[in-house]
Parts: C-alpha cells; sequence; structure tokens
C-alpha cells in the first residue's frame, strides 16, 4: 500500500521542483482518508519549524528569492543580510539563467548557536551536516553561524544553483558552494582561495587515492556522502577552483547545464588532470591560487 501512496504522491506532483508541501490532502479531510506515511510529512514539518523564526531580510531579486530568518543579536543583522544579498547578487550575475517568472521563495534560516542548529540537523538533514543543509523540497538552507559565516555562503549557493539547473551533478553543487564558502569577501566581490579540504586533497594525491576525471564527472550522492566524501568534496571544490582561475568556470558550468549527459566529456575538454595534479601540488591553504 506504501507504495501505491508513494507512487500517487510523484504522479500529482508533490515532489516536484518548486513545491512547497504544506500537507498531505488527508490530514484536511474528513479524517476517513489514508494516513500517509510519517516520512511525507517532513517538509511540512520543517518548514513548521523554521516558520516560527523571525524574518530579519528579504532578497527579492533574481531567479530565487530568499527569506531570511533566524534568531540573531541585533549587531549582526545588518551585516549578514548584506552577506547573503552579495552571494545572491554574484551568483545570478555570473551563473544563473534570467527567467521571466521567479521560483519559490527559499528560506535561509541562520543559527548563531550550535546547539540550536544541530536540533534541527538531528531531525530533518539527511546527510552528515555540522555547517548546514540545504532541504530542496521543503525550500529551507539552514546554516549553522557557529561553525563561520563560511557556512552562509556556501548553503546560499545551493538552492541558487539548484533551482537554476535541477540536474547538476553532485560534485558540482558541492565545489561551487564550497568554493565561495571558503571564499575572501571583497567589497567588489570574492576572491577564492584554497582552504582546509586541501589537507585532504593533497593527502589524497600522496597516497594515489585520487579520483581520476572520469569518476569525478559522474561522481554522485553516493561518492560525496559516503566513506570518501572528504576526498570527493576536496576535489570537487579544487576542480571548480581550477576551472575558474583558468577563466573557464562560468561556461564548464553553462555547457553541463545545457547536456547534463556530456559532462565527462565536457570536464576532459576544460580540464588535463596530470594538468590539474601539478597545479593542486603547488596550492597553499588560505592563499590565492596561482593561474593554471
Amino acid at each position: 500500500m506504501r507504495a501505491v501512496v508513494l507512487a500517487l504522491v510523484v504522479v500529482t506532483g508533490c515532489w516536484q521542483r518548486g513545491v512547497t508541501i504544506e500537507g498531505s490532502a488527508a490530514s484536511r479531510g474528513s479524517g476517513r482518508e489514508l494516513v500517509l506515511p510519517p516520512e511525507l510529512g517532513e517538509a511540512a514539518r520543517l518548514r513548521a519549524v523554521i516558520l516560527r523564526l523571525p524574518v530579519i531580510g528579504r532578497i527579492d531579486g533574481g531567479a530565487t528569492p530568499v527569506v531570511i530568518r533566524g534568531r540573531i543579536p541585533r549587531r549582526d543583522v545588518a551585516s549578514l543580510v548584506a552577506l547573503a544579498r552579495q552571494v545572491h547578487a554574484d551568483v545570478n550575475r555570473r551563473f544563473v539563467a534570467p527567467r521571466a517568472q521567479p521560483h519559490p521563495a527559499v528560506d535561509l534560516v541562520l543559527y548563531a548557536h550550535d546547539d540550536e542548529y544541530q536540533a534541527l540537523a538531528l531531525g530533518y538533514a539527511r546527510v552528515p551536516a555540522g555547517q548546514g543543509f540545504y532541504r530542496p523540497d521543503a525550500r529551507v538552507a539552514a546554516v549553522n553561524l557557529a561553525l563561520g559565516r563560511g557556512n552562509l555562503r556556501h548553503e546560499l549557493v545551493h538552492p541558487l544553483i539548484v533551482d537554476d539547473f535541477p540536474q547538476i551533478p553532485a560534485w558540482l553543487n558541492e565545489g561551487m558552494a564550497s568554493m565561495y564558502g571558503g571564499a575572501r569577501v571583497r567589497r567588489g566581490g570574492f576572491q577564492f582561495v584554497a582552504n582546509y579540504r586541501l589537507r585532504d586533497l593533497h593527502a589524497a594525491i600522496a597516497h594515489r587515492t585520487l579520483p581520476g576525471r572520469n569518476r569525478l564527472a559522474y561522481a554522485g550522492r553516493t561518492e560525496l556522502y559516503g566513506p570518501d566524501g572528504a576526498i570527493y568534496y576536496a576535489v570537487s571544490q579544487h576542480v571548480v577552483l581550477y576551472l575558474e582561475r583558468s577563466g573557464q568556470l562560468a561556461a564548464f558550468y553553462r555547457a553541463v547545464r545545457a547536456a547534463p549527459d556530456a559532462r565527462g566529456a565536457a570536464l576532459a575538454a576544460t580540464v588535463d588532470w596530470r594538468r590539474f595534479v601539478r597545479w593542486a601540488r603547488r596550492l597553499r591553504e588560505g592563499h590565492r591560487p596561482p593561474a593554471p
């Protein structure tokens, strides 16, 4: 019976991108209808939790509007909202295709205290997520500010590019978000630098456990969130950084968005793997990478 219910939910579009699930039809009926499995209401429960938090800012432009929520010290509100607007503007300018009709708004939820964030993540993050997570089904991006403002930049990138490119490969999604998360903030934009994930990249090169170019191109959630996830996160971020420093990231993103199944060929056409490895060995944590 559960399989039938799941099939009906998919067919009727309850899990389509851009749809906010506010509750099942059964929950609004007479009480005699079939009760849906609890997991189908998880997105609605998450939204109910975050809707209790005050709105501290809004970003209305671009393809994906953002509502910023959280109980944040008053002294930090203006700078956090300004940072979110800066990320939103930069990602939209460089990557997102214009739309006549914007997507439904996404809620960016900021937690100043680690314990409050961890309580939410324990209940609603689908993967280990100590720093933040994004749930597309609920249109909620949660951020643990206690571990750094880079987590705001990282998590906000996810809904912006997933809305623009629903089939984005997991490695490219995490690589782009991680690149913004590790960036230095400048008035004129962002300076992208190698960050702490470089340690995992150098270790993988030294121990010959670095995945090859084709394995990276087709890496999915199993690789990114599996036992070798630290390696895949590191190589994803730094391949994206390599593309950025060579001036090819925006063109690569658009090419893969146009033909997701050809992402292996697109990566092969833009990244010489031996050259990437030589370049990666020269990187230093916290420093702007040299041109490839």
